[in-house]
């Protein structure tokens, strides 16, 4: 098997244990746990949202941008329901659109539907007014080499490093969806000196993408 398949292989089977492996900053909610963990000692919003939904995969980076910034607000829970798999909570709580987001203050399973624009700075200003909190959306700088016409050879084919490419397009929803863990993974390899996690815009640099 060739060095270049072997990284192939090795960097999708790393994208399948890191997504399983890294606890993520939003909290799943199911049939199960979701009157435990809403409607307790502490507020909390709530994303009802379906896998092949296009918009739903659109705020993914952002709603987990949000979870990962009130991570530490011990007074909000970010949580998130998968309607297709948990359908009697979402008939529940009049769930006919996804993603629907909806505040629960804290002690009560009445909620208040959000309405606003879909970005992690905007669900915070909103979290913030009903909540009483002061959480900011911190800018975390990314650990994902992004590569161009300039230096995508000089990256790629250095014979001393694996290197792991994601061509992307920053229309593409399910490309969304990947980023938070893409992110993940990156971090996660930052200090390996012969590991590289990369992408680059296909949709910007198509002759590097047909290449």
């Amino acid at each position: 098997m060739s060095r270049s398949w072997i990284c192939i292989a090795f960097g999708i089977l790393a994208l399948f244990l890191f997504a399983s492996a890294f606890a993520d900053d939003v909290v799943v909610l199911t049939e199960d746990n979701f009157e435990k963990e809403v409607g307790q000692d502490r507020a909390a919003l709530v994303e009802f949202y379906a896998p092949w939904c296009g918009h739903c995969k659109k705020l993914a980076p952002e709603y987990e941008k949000l979870g990962s910034s009130f991570k530490k607000a011990k007074s909000v829970l970010i949580g998130k329901v998968d309607c297709d798999e948990h359908k009697s909570v979402c008939s529940k709580y009049g769930v006919s659109g996804y993603p629907t987001i909806q505040w629960f203050p804290k002690g009560s399973l009445e909620p208040k539907k959000y309405e606003s624009a879909r970005t992690a700075e905007a669900l915070a200003e909103f979290i913030n007014n009903e909540g009483g909190t002061n959480v900011k959306i911190a800018a975390i700088p990314s650990s994902v080499v992004v590569l161009s016409p300039d230096n995508f050879d000089e990256i790629v084919l250095d014979e001393t490093k694996d290197v792991l490419v994601e061509f992307y397009a920053p229309w593409c929803g399910h490309c969304k969806s990947l980023a938070p863990t893409y992110e993940k993974l990156a971090t996660a390899f930052k200090l390996e000196d012969d590991v590289v996690i990369a992408n680059v815009d296909a949709d910007k640099y198509k002759d590097i993408a047909e290449k």
